[in-house]
Parts: structure tokens; C-alpha cells; sequence
């Protein structure tokens, strides 16, 4: 006991002199912090960054089932309106999931056993699996936490209030798993249905992010001129749009500058300037994006003047009443007069 008061005594000369600015009358965190009990895991040394619900297994039982992690949950979401993320981390080596995977558990451990219940979905795909039989239990029990941590994620889903953050963009869920001997957090990406090192999924939510921007420039961009008045230009434009589909090079020149700065603003922060040779490689890597919704174009094509006289000029010059023309030919021609 004596070693413990004086390494409390040395903390608060030392240490809590050092966090005194996180200990405030009012906290703010941004993030609620689901993680394991296990004493190896220390998330954190700044007061008040994060929430947290710490418990054997980093499980949150589902909605209508009685629990401190749901009080805790819907203490964190109604009483701290800056949490924005809640974040669900496993980690190597887990006691939690090494008792899930033990057959005897109830009997050896009742209370982790009935406890445990709250991840029997993820003991049901574990011995579905083609590879259930695998001999290494350390590869089963690092594929049951990653999978335990997807099953506590669609558990938070089923909050009512949760429900109403995410829809109405409040809220965002992250699933983690940390390595605790390569000291290593992997990020589960849900469009890619994998775990991704955190490199790789800096990477991949940059692009996505810029893809999207791009998107949103472009089709702000496109959105006047698709309201043909002649024939012609009804012709130019789905020729254009025929080439979108491919890539954004027919555009590039023309939004590139607009482009530029809305990347910086979203994600300046993670270059030097905008000289950075990692940022430009990065913007344009961009010229190779598809425009995959150009039909949401339709409904102004076909109500334009353009389509009118362009259709009026088919029937004129055919003997039979053609269908209506697709909003993308199949022609690959790649020639247009497309001006602006």
C-alpha cells in the first residue's frame, strides 16, 4: 500500500500539474471510447478527450437489454452533445474472446460465460467458418475479436437514439483492433468489408473523400448545361457525358482550380502547403474518377427544349417512330464542341 501513496504523491506533484488543463468543471469529449478492461491497454493520458465504457470484451449488450454500457451510452449521447464518434476497439490477444472460444467456460467462469452471450453471434460464424477447424487458436481468437468488434457495432445500431444520430449524420461508428505487441491499430473500412492498417485507411478515406468532392464540383459544374435549347447542343452533351463515364479528363482544366481549394480546406491539414508533392499527387490522382451518376440528369434532358428539337428532327427523318434515345449512347465516338 505504501508504494502505491507514494506513486499518487508523485503523480500529483508531477503528472497532474502537467493534465490540469484537462481536469475543467464541464467535460467535452468528442469521442465515447468502447475498449477492454485489460489492464494493458492505457488509450489515453490527456483528461477529457474521451468517454469511456470500459468492460471485459469492449461489448455493448443490444438495445432493451439492462446494463451500465446502456446507461453510459445514453448518458454520453443525451448529457455531452460534442461526442461525434463512438469508437469500438479489440485488441490482440483478448481474454474475453479466449474464454468465448473455450468450451467449458460456463462452467469454469459462469459470470464471463453468461456475460459472453452478448457475443454468441460472433461464436456462430467462428464455427461456420470453412476454416473452423484451424488448429491455431491465437489466428481464432484474433479473428473472433475483429469480428466481435463488428458484432458490438450493429449492437450500438439498435439504440433508438443512435438510430436517429447516424441518419441524420450526428453520429459516425468506428471499429478498431489494436495489436498490442506491434503497438498497431488496424480501421474497419465498411465499404471494403476489411480491417486496413491506419496508413491504409488515412489513404483510402482521403481518396474516398476526394472522389466525392470531385463529384460534387463536377455535377454542380455539369447541372446548368443540361438545359439544351438546340439539337446540337443535346447531341454534345451526351457525347460529353459518354466520356465522364471514363473519367473526369474532359473536365479536369475547367474545375481543377475550384478543386484545389476545396481539397485544401478539407484536407490541408495533412500537408505542408499546397506544394506539397504528396498533396498534388493526391489531386491528381483525381483525373481518373468516374462520374457514375449522370442520370440523375435525366428528368432536365428530357424536359429541355433540345431533346424536343432533337427528337423532332429524328422522327422527321425516319419512317418508323425510333425508341427514345438512351441518356448515355452506345456510340464510343469521342468528339465534341462542348463549350462553356
Amino acid at each position: 500500500m505504501l508504494s502505491k501513496l507514494m506513486k499518487l504523491a508523485k503523480f500529483k506533484e508531477g503528472l497532474f500539474k502537467e493534465m490540469e488543463g484537462g481536469f475543467r468543471p464541464v467535460q467535452e469529449p468528442e469521442t465515447l471510447f468502447v475498449i477492454c478492461s485489460d489492464s494493458r491497454l492505457v488509450p489515453n493520458k490527456e483528461p477529457g478527450n474521451l468517454f469511456f465504457i470500459r468492460n471485459v470484451g469492449n461489448i455493448i449488450p443490444p438495445s432493451g437489454v439492462g446494463s451500465s454500457e446502456a446507461a453510459a451510452l445514453m448518458f454520453a449521447l443525451n448529457k455531452l452533445p460534442s461526442i461525434k464518434d463512438i469508437i469500438i476497439c479489440g485488441h490482440s490477444h483478448c481474454g474475453a474472446m479466449e474464454g468465448l472460444l473455450t468450451p467449458s467456460v460456463n462452467e469454469l467462469i459462469p459470470e464471463l460465460g453468461s456475460w459472453l452471450k452478448h457475443s454468441h453471434s460472433v461464436l456462430e460464424k467462428i464455427n461456420g467458418a470453412k476454416d473452423s477447424k484451424d488448429k491455431d487458436f491465437h489466428l481464432k481468437v484474433r479473428k473472433a475479436t475483429m469480428l466481435n468488434v463488428l458484432a458490438q457495432m450493429e449492437h450500438l445500431k439498435s439504440y433508438p437514439l443512435i438510430a436517429k444520430k447516424l441518419e441524420r449524420n450526428e453520429l459516425t461508428i468506428h471499429g478498431w483492433f489494436y495489436d498490442l505487441q506491434r503497438s498497431e491499430i488496424l480501421v474497419y473500412e465498411p465499404e471494403l468489408d476489411e480491417f486496413l492498417s491506419l496508413e491504409k485507411a488515412l489513404d483510402y478515406a482521403v481518396s474516398s473523400r476526394r472522389d466525392k468532392i470531385i463529384e460534387q464540383i463536377a455535377m454542380n459544374y455539369l447541372e446548368p448545361f443540361t438545359y439544351p435549347q438546340t439539337a446540337e447542343e443535346y447531341k454534345q452533351l451526351l457525347q460529353l457525358f459518354l466520356l465522364l463515364e471514363r473519367d473526369i479528363k474532359p473536365l479536369w482544366s475547367t474545375i481543377k482550380s475550384a478543386l484545389t481549394e476545396e481539397l485544401w480546406k478539407e484536407l490541408g491539414e495533412l500537408y505542408s502547403s499546397k506544394d506539397d508533392p504528396e498533396f498534388n499527387e493526391m489531386l491528381e490522382q483525381g483525373i481518373h474518377f468516374k462520374l457514375t451518376h449522370l442520370k440523375a440528369f435525366q428528368k432536365n434532358l428530357q424536359e429541355s427544349e433540345g431533346y424536343r428539337k432533337y427528337m423532332g428532327g429524328v422522327i422527321r427523318h425516319s419512317f418508323f417512330t425510333p425508341s427514345i434515345p438512351k441518356l448515355i449512347p452506345e456510340s464510343s465516338g469521342n468528339c465534341f464542341n462542348f463549350t462553356c
